[in-house]
């Protein structure tokens, strides 16, 4: 979403508003190399601070989701945001 758009290789294809930074493209490029999880993730936050810090992307929202469930049961929040009934299960 924010990789400088480069056509030749296919990277930045969905920069649609062609926000472009060496730095953050050669700290994307050292992340997405390194298979260490924890590494990678330290690597990301780093390419995320990048990001933050040149004001690449302005939040104008944030979703808050709510879930409730009677008595008796729980229910799983998942990333999806899926409101299914798979994701309740009986309370523990």
């Amino acid at each position: 979403m924010l990789g400088t758009f480069d056509r030749a290789t296919g990277q930045g294809a969905l920069n649609r508003m062609r926000y472009a930074n060496p730095v953050f493209d050669a700290a994307l490029k050292s992340a997405l190399g390194e298979f260490d999880e924890a590494k990678r993730n330290a690597l990301l936050a780093g390419v995320a601070r990048i990001a933050f810090d040149d004001v690449a992307v302005v939040p104008i929202y944030f979703q808050m989701v709510y879930w409730a469930a009677r008595e008796g049961l729980s229910y799983e929040a998942n990333k999806s945001e899926d409101t299914l009934a798979m994701f309740a299960r009986p309370a523990k």
